[in-house]
């Protein structure tokens, strides 16, 4: 008799399936530490609605390949559609166009909810092809319902439970950045900065403080990196980081908002002071020691040569101090 592939399996390929598509879909930069992740969400959908969905329409809908890919489309869109609509704010809005207002979907918003489910239906249904193509390769097609749902419905419990605790206790080790750009490698959940500095500029001077901060990291051997998200015609998040190999870590970050893609209700007034506040320079130390100092120095004289007075220092408690009282560190 033709031994049939155990349920848990069935779910599981299909919620890898789903993740895959997923993961890809967030560029390859981070498709690795999104997989896992999404791993854990494909999983949860497969085992509270895959499973159940199998038994309650195996009878009623033909054992064709296109039946599986249906359910599973809807599986992960109507989720989606429910939490675009659901909890809305009182305003939003995105790319300069209102997308929320007076706590109500407007038409643009009904699309964007419409469009983001629509896309999320997708894995699911790439998730529900690979249910059925294991399915037909393992022959559980073939078996009674009654049969097969007796026969596993223990081992779908534990597997699941089973896959769901490790995932949950494996995502922060796979997913974690072990180079020296991450200062809390080591396990810590916080890091108080030795130095602190704002610097006044926008995204027209982004390109000359990365020249900045990359001439200093290629000077002193140091790796260097930098990630820009979003578009400066609405929103923006600029960081940039240099490092040593035994910890020091040196980071500029400035996030940046076009006000005039987030308009206000008629109702404010005054200056928008919502946005657009000076990039953060931050030194780091997590090994201890003060063999910061020297670096930390020349970079400062760095960007004061470009920048003059534009550049301020504070302490631990946000006050303004002179830079001579800044390097000295967290004290």
């Amino acid at each position: 008799m033709k031994r049939t592939t155990s349920i848990p399996v069935w779910p599981l390929i299909a919620a890898y399936a789903a993740a895959i598509l997923v993961s890809a879909a967030t560029g390859s930069g981070f498709a690795p530490r999104v997989l896992p992740i999404a791993i854990i969400f494909t999983a949860i959908l497969a085992s509270i609605f895959g499973i159940p969905a199998y038994f309650a329409f195996r009878s009623r809908l033909p054992a064709a390949w296109w039946a599986p890919p249906i359910v599973g489309f809807a599986i992960g869109a109507v989720p989606a559609f429910l939490l675009a609509v659901a909890g809305t704010p009182d305003f939003a809005s995105s790319g300069g166009v209102v997308t929320v207002q007076d706590g109500a979907l407007t038409p643009a918003g009904w699309e964007q909810a419409m469009t983001f489910s629509l896309m999320a239906g997708l894995p699911g249904g790439a998730g529900g092809l690979a249910f059925w193509a294991v399915l037909k390769a393992s022959g559980a097609l073939d078996e009674p319902a009654s049969k097969t749902w007796r026969r596993h419905l223990a081992t779908v419990v534990l597997g699941f439970a089973a896959i769901g605790t490790v995932a949950a206790f494996m995502t922060p080790t796979l997913i974690m950045d072990r180079s020296c750009h991450n200062p809390m490698r080591d396990g810590r959940t916080s890091l108080r900065p030795e130095l602190s500095a704002a610097l006044d500029v926008g995204p027209s001077e982004w390109p000359i403080v990365e020249a900045v901060m990359e001439a200093f990291a290629k000077e002193h051997d140091w790796s260097f990196r930098k990630h820009i998200s979003g578009n400066v015609d609405t929103y923006a998040a600029f960081q940039m980081s240099a490092c040593s190999e035994d910890g020091t870590y040196f980071m500029v970050l400035q996030h940046h908002a076009n006000p005039d893609a987030f308009p206000r209700r008629e109702a404010e007034a005054g200056p928008d002071t919502r946005f657009n506040y000076p990039m953060r320079v931050s030194i780091n130390q997590p090994q201890g020691g003060n063999s910061w100092r020297g670096p930390a120095h020349n970079l400062l004289d760095r960007l004061e040569e470009r920048f003059g007075d534009r550049i301020t220092y504070s302490d631990g408690k946000g006050r303004t101090v002179p830079r001579e009282e800044a390097e000295r560190g967290a004290e």
